[in-house]
C-alpha cells in the first residue's frame, strides 16, 4: 500500500514532466524558426500550420532572396510550374493501367484458392491483407506526391510576390 502511493504520485509527476515537454518544444521549435528563417510575423505566411507549412515558406523565401531572385522572376515562371503539374498529372496512366489489370488478375488467382480455404483461415488472410493495406497506405501518406510538392511551390510562390516589401532597421526598402 505504501508502494502505490508513490506510483500515483511518480505517474502524475511524469504526467506533468511531459505536457512541460510538449510545451517548451512547440516554443523551442517557433525559435529556431525565427532564428533560422526571419520572423514569421513580418511575412506574408501560410494560412495553416499543420504540416510546418510556415518554415518551409520561410525557408523557400530565404532561398530566393539568398540568390537574388526577385518577384518579377518568379511572376515570370507560374506558367512553368502549371505546365510541371499538367504533366505530373497525366504522368503515370499506363502504370496505373497496367496495375489495375494485375489487381485484378490476382484478385482472380486468390479467389480460386479461397474456394478450398476453411472460413478461419479466411479471416486471418482478410485481416492479414488488411493490417498490410493500412501499412502501405500509412507509408504512401508520409511522401508527398510530386503534384502535391508543385501545387506547394506554386502557393508558395504566389505567397512571396503578394509579400509587401518592408523597409529594414535602416531604412530602405
Amino acid at each position: 500500500m505504501f508502494f502505490i502511493k508513490y506510483e500515483e504520485i511518480s505517474f502524475y509527476l511524469i504526467v506533468v514532466g511531459e505536457i512541460g515537454m510538449i510545451y517548451k518544444l512547440d516554443k523551442l521549435k517557433k525559435a529556431l524558426v525565427l532564428n533560422e528563417y526571419g520572423d514569421p510575423n513580418i511575412a506574408q505566411t501560410p494560412h495553416d500550420d499543420v504540416e510546418h507549412k510556415t518554415s518551409r515558406y520561410l525557408m523557400f523565401k530565404q532561398e530566393l532572396c539568398h540568390n537574388n531572385i526577385a518577384k518579377s522572376h518568379v511572376i515570370d515562371c507560374f506558367d512553368l510550374v502549371e505546365t510541371q503539374i499538367d504533366i505530373s498529372e497525366s504522368a503515370g496512366n499506363s502504370v496505373r493501367t497496367f496495375s489495375n489489370f494485375g489487381f485484378g488478375v490476382l484478385l482472380g488467382i486468390l479467389a480460386t484458392f479461397w474456394k478450398k480455404l476453411e472460413t478461419t483461415d479466411l479471416i486471418y488472410v482478410g485481416l492479414t491483407l488488411l493490417v498490410v493495406g493500412v501499412f502501405i497506405g500509412i507509408v504512401i501518406s508520409l511522401f508527398p506526391s510530386r503534384i502535391e510538392k508543385l501545387k506547394e511551390m506554386k502557393y508558395f510562390m504566389q505567397l512571396y510576390c503578394r509579400e509587401v516589401t518592408l523597409p529594414d532597421s535602416s531604412g530602405r526598402v
